[in-house]
């Protein structure tokens, strides 16, 4: 717990001198960092009110990169559709048989 008061700290202290480089959602050295980078310029540019209007694209594109909710909503729908046919009959099995625990 401690570490993260000084990751805090560190934040706060690095973040004093220059806040637009602050991190909005804490994504350094993580495979979204493109869009936030992107994001952040745009809200640097327009400003954080007017930004939320006309950056709207970049942030709806790093809540789906760091989310994923469209990739989730569209496995969730493929299950329902699998879990109903083989309620209907049209499937023999539900799901794919899983491979062998020691496949190597």
């Amino acid at each position: 717990m401690i570490w993260a008061f000084f990751a805090f700290i560190h934040e706060v202290i690095v973040n004093v001198f220059d806040p637009t480089a602050a991190t909005c959602y804490g994504t350094e050295k993580h495979y979204c960092v493109n869009f936030e980078l992107r994001m952040i310029d745009c809200l640097e540019a327009y400003g954080m009110y007017k930004g939320m209007k006309e950056c709207e694209d970049f942030i709806t594109d790093i809540n789906e990169c760091l989310w994923s909710l469209k990739s989730r909503k569209s496995v969730f729908k493929v299950r329902e559709e699998l879990i109903s046919q083989y309620k209907k009959g049209e499937r023999k099995d539900c799901f794919a048989k899983s491979p062998l625990f020691d496949i190597y």
